[in-house]
């Protein structure tokens, strides 16, 4: 563990000094607890080709990505990491390990190995100065947490930082009916369940979306956990209706006032307003030109990492992101990271921020909103809204 980390973090734009990337080596998706539960892909022989040119063949006992293809995916994470450097940002990284060789039981679901330590935004949110390691919808990633340990004392209670473990689902049958029915919400409200990555942070609000791997209970015991500290959760869904596994495909704040919104997937009716009223101008990029990866929507063109309020890393062909973040006034950072959409996820994705500078404030949100907590579970249907935006 490292002693002089600090953790301090409170908004996505303000300037980065302090970040996690993860680590492309071994990334695995098991057949059990990931692929054939959670992806619905059934093993097969005809390979399935690649964005990125290389194909892989779904087997019994999991996806073995192509060899070219982690290589690839380690050179961009390290120009990454150069790129984070030569802007005096610290760099951390987790231990690396072999997921394929990483099977066990837990609950009812036997999973045949582990998935990867590409993507640490899943599984950590970092909010004040605190981290709170998520419970992970997908049976895989129950035990994710271990390769960081070389970087976070899951026993830290102290002004440096807090280290908060959400309850860890049971993983039994009863959490997990949702994979009969074919809905894309995979998970029951059997008990709380969330990954990371389906939150966003603006100061003191979290805004917080159901997914394939969050279920509402996660959201509401959330919001439980931080509102003694001033920290509000807010529920917010989208018209994709779960297919979109993450937030950070859907909307991203930029600035104060300033989000960026998906055009092909906004809020539902009852959330539309949520950021007009708050005096937010949503701006929509134009639909990215790049084709979806296997794994990942086009709209994984979101996924950039904002190092300052004027400064963006994005993937050097999402032009269509590119063009409409500096109509903004935004510098952008093109490099390329192609091969890493392929291992679920993009620059966003591959990072935690740890320390960035910024405030608790309020951003024009209210602490309560009727969308919020059991209005959410129960139905929201009836709820009334407006409308207002800006295009780029």
């Amino acid at each position: 563990m490292m002693e002089d980390l600090e953790v301090s973090t409170w908004d996505e734009w303000g300037k980065l000094t302090d970040v996690i990337v993860g680590h492309a080596e071994h990334s695995f998706l098991p057949a059990y607890g990931g692929m054939s539960d959670v992806f619905g892909l059934d093993a097969c022989e005809t390979p399935v080709k690649l964005i990125c040119g290389e194909e892989f063949t779904v087997g019994h006992n999991g996806l073995h990505f192509p060899k070219k293809q982690i290589e690839q995916s380690i050179v961009e994470m390290n120009n990454f990491i150069r790129v984070l450097k030569d802007h005096q940002i610290t760099v951390r990284r987790p231990t690396v390990v072999d997921w394929s060789k990483e099977s066990f039981k837990v609950g009812d679901m036997h999973v045949s190995g582990g998935f990867s330590n590409k993507d640490p935004r899943d599984l950590f949110i970092s909010i004040g100065n605190e981290i709170i390691e998520a419970p992970m919808g997908m049976p895989c990633r129950h035990y994710e947490y271990k390769s960081y340990e070389n970087i976070f004392d899951r026993t830290s209670n102290n002004e440096k930082y807090v280290y908060t473990v959400a309850p860890k689902p049971t993983r039994n049958f009863e959490l997990y009916s949702g994979f009969v029915t074919g809905s894309p919400f995979k998970l029951t409200e059997a008990e709380p369940c969330f990954d990371a990555a389906d939150s966003l942070q603006f100061g003191a609000h979290i805004f917080m979306q159901r997914s394939g791997c969050t279920n509402y209970a996660g959201i509401e015991w959330l919001r439980q956990h931080l509102k003694p500290k001033g920290i509000h959760v807010h529920n917010i869904d989208f018209e994709a209706g779960g297919q979109q596994m993450h937030i950070d495909t859907t909307i991203s704040p930029i600035g104060p006032g300033m989000l960026i919104g998906n055009p092909i997937w906004p809020p539902e009716k009852p959330f539309k307003n949520l950021f007009a009223n708050a005096g937010w101008r949503v701006f929509y990029p134009e639909p990215p030109s790049m084709a979806a990866s296997a794994f990942s929507s086009a709209w994984l063109s979101m996924n950039w990492l904002q190092i300052d309020e004027k400064t963006i890393i994005i993937e050097e062909k999402e032009i269509e992101a590119k063009r409409c973040l500096e109509s903004l006034g935004i510098k952008c950072i093109p490099i390329p990271y192609r091969y890493n959409y392929e291992l679920f996820g993009s620059l966003h994705c591959s990072t935690l921020d740890l320390k960035r500078e910024g405030t608790k404030q309020d951003y024009g949100f209210k602490e309560d909103y009727e969308t919020d907590g059991i209005t959410s579970r129960a139905g929201y249907k009836s709820i009334k809204t407006g409308g207002g935006i800006g295009i780029c």
